[in-house]
């Protein structure tokens, strides 16, 4: 690897793991860090196409009151790493790393976020005698401290693999493999699963099945049709806010002194 490619890396971990917390432009997300790190490494179609598959597994993993999920930034960025970086895993295998590092993360994360309440507090002193700028100081310091959360793993992980990484994974036995790519692909239905239980509705289950039939019936790309039922999507949330937006203004013209 060169000199780029590692600084890039770095940066993208650091990058990703400060947007897990702030959860503002999604970079953090599989599809985006898996897209990048592919990116990086020349192979920008294996990352999406792992990315894509990540994306499925982790769509139920969230943090739900004090209870803390498997960590989707590590994950993402080290199954990457080994997926479309040099050990050139393939995507079942990258999905096992990618589970490993995610309770790695957890546990990381718990740590780091331990060690951002001492930052938090400074920050209530801060508060107490008008220092603004100690204020921004300590928001910056835990940010970073999120940052390097991801950073120094990716850079450890960096620094040990080689290319017999991909060959302890080809050790594998091939009977072990086919249920490795059978366990994926369950993941990645209960992932699917989640997403049609949260749209489950009258009025969406039609437009699903319009979706599907049109790609199966017309063998049309399925990114093709993503990017048509995202053109539909836009055009149906403009139109109701539209509606919405009137039927508001109307109301409020509305007077009940009118009818005395």
């Amino acid at each position: 690897m060169t000199g780029s490619t590692i600084v890039l890396t770095i940066g993208l971990a650091f990058i990703a793991g400060m947007a897990g917390i702030l959860d503002e432009w999604q970079v953090y997300q599989p599809l985006v860090v898996c897209s990048l790190m592919g990116l990086v490494f020349g192979d920008l179609q294996t990352g999406i196409m792992f990315g894509a598959t990540l994306q499925m597994i982790v769509i139920g993993w969230m943090n739900i009151g004090s209870a803390v999920s498997p960590d989707i930034t590590l994950a993402a960025v080290i199954s990457g790493l080994f997926v479309a970086g040099p050990s050139q895993l393939t995507i079942e295998q990258g999905v096992i790393v990618a589970l490993v590092f995610g309770v790695i993360g957890q546990y990381l994360n718990i740590g780091t976020r331990k060690q951002v309440l001492k930052v938090v507090h400074r920050a209530d002193q801060y508060v107490a005698v008008g220092d603004i700028s100690g204020v921004g100081r300590s928001h910056l310091k835990a940010l970073s401290l999120q940052g390097l959360r991801v950073a120094v793993p990716t850079a450890i992980a960096m620094a040990f693999m080689n290319n017999s990484t991909k060959e302890v994974f080809d050790a594998i036995p091939p009977q072990v493999n086919s249920g490795l790519k059978v366990g994926v692909s369950l993941i990645a239905l209960v992932g699917f699963s989640i997403i049609i239980n949260m749209f489950a509705t009258r009025h969406n289950w039609g437009w699903l099945f319009l979706g599907v039939g049109t790609t199966i019936l017309l063998r049309v790309n399925f990114m093709i049709m993503v990017l048509i039922g995202l053109i539909f999507a836009i055009a149906w949330v403009v139109i109701s806010n539209h509606q919405e937006a009137k039927e508001s203004s109307s109301d409020d013209d509305f007077d009940d002194l009118d009818d005395l």
